[in-house]
This record gives C-alpha cells, sequence and structure tokens, in this order.
C-alpha cells in the first residue's frame, strides 16, 4: 500500500507505514503525526484520566489543530 500524502505530490509514492485514525488514509512515517489525547475514566470515587495515542495524517492533524487550541 503507498501513502496517500505521497501520491498526491511529484515524487514517488513511498510504502505506507500506518493509518490515520481520523480519515483511514495510509500514510508513510513522513506524514504521519502522533498525537496524545486525554481519556477521562471513572471509577467509584476515583476519576482519573488516561492518556492515549491516536496516529494522523498530516491534512487532518492541519485542520484539527485550531480545534485543540479551543479546547484547552
Amino acid at each position: 500500500m503507498q501513502c496517500a500524502e505521497c501520491g498526491t505530490t511529484p515524487r514517488d509514492g513511498r510504502v505506507a507505514t500506518a493509518v490515520c485514525s481520523e480519515c483511514g488514509a495510509a500514510t508513510c512515517t513522513e506524514h504521519t503525526h502522533e498525537v496524545r489525547i486525554r481519556i477521562p475514566a471513572t471509577s467509584v470515587g476515583n476519576p482519573v484520566a488516561r492518556t492515549a495515542r491516536r496516529l494522523r495524517c498530516s491534512e487532518c492533524t492541519r485542520l484539527a489543530e485550531p480545534l485543540e487550541q479551543v479546547r484547552r
């Protein structure tokens, strides 16, 4: 499988190593961005927040940045 973003540029497509968790596009290591998200979890009387890792393509990362700044 080839990187979806490399296929839109003049250079040859690279082998995809990940899949975007937002849109499902296949991405190479150059176009994959790791994002940490907080997941609230509750147990009886002990609310905690775990962190999880999400992989996104460059386009979804670019589109999500303004939204993430508003949520902080």
